[in-house]
């Protein structure tokens, strides 16, 4: 992503001139604001432009790896974040995605999807993404093979204790529109 596109996402403002200029231990620059001719100068460290670019990044976040399922003898015991595990909700672990982030899991197998809340860590084995809860695991086909590859997108914010709406995220729910004749 080009340093412009970052400033106008983070500002909301179209830039039309932007010029640069060090000074030590800092980063300057200043920019014309697209409605005048008014200039405004802005100082940011390099540590605030890190957080910024790398946090527009992350909102993106798309994995590739494989999936697979909590067991059964896990029901009803304390996951990370503090909630018991419930095999009935569509919830799931990840290494890194902060608690009640909502993705959504595709097999590459077949093309099903599933949406569920990240509410625990792991998986606790190397080259997986992602554990998914059993009645996740089910919509997509995963029970029966135990693993396979999956495509992982973040999707949004979830809340504590509830499992995410399936039909929420579906195409179904979408907004209808009318045929123009």
């Amino acid at each position: 992503m080009q340093f412009r596109e970052i400033l106008t996402q983070c500002h909301g403002i179209m830039l039309k001139n932007i010029c640069f200029y060090t000074v030590p231990n800092s980063f300057h620059f200043r920019y014309l604001l697209a409605d005048g001719d008014r200039m405004i100068k802005i100082t940011f460290s390099f540590l605030c432009l890190f957080l910024i670019s790398s946090n527009l990044i992350s909102r993106s976040t798309v994995e590739i790896g494989k999936a697979s399922y909590y067991a059964d003898k896990f029901h009803g015991r304390k996951t990370t974040s503090g909630e018991p595990y419930d095999k009935t909700k569509y919830t799931a672990a990840h290494k890194t995605l902060p608690f009640n982030t909502i993705v959504k899991i595709t097999s590459k197998k077949d093309s099903k999807s599933v949406i569920v809340r990240i509410n625990d860590r792991g998986p606790h084995v190397k080259k997986r993404i992602i554990d998914l809860s059993r009645i996740a695991a089910e919509k997509i086909n995963l029970i029966k093979i135990g693993e396979t590859q999956v495509t992982l997108q973040v999707i949004g914010k979830g809340k504590d204790f509830e499992s995410p709406d399936q039909s929420a995220y579906s195409k179904e729910k979408a907004i209808p529109y009318k045929r123009i004749r």
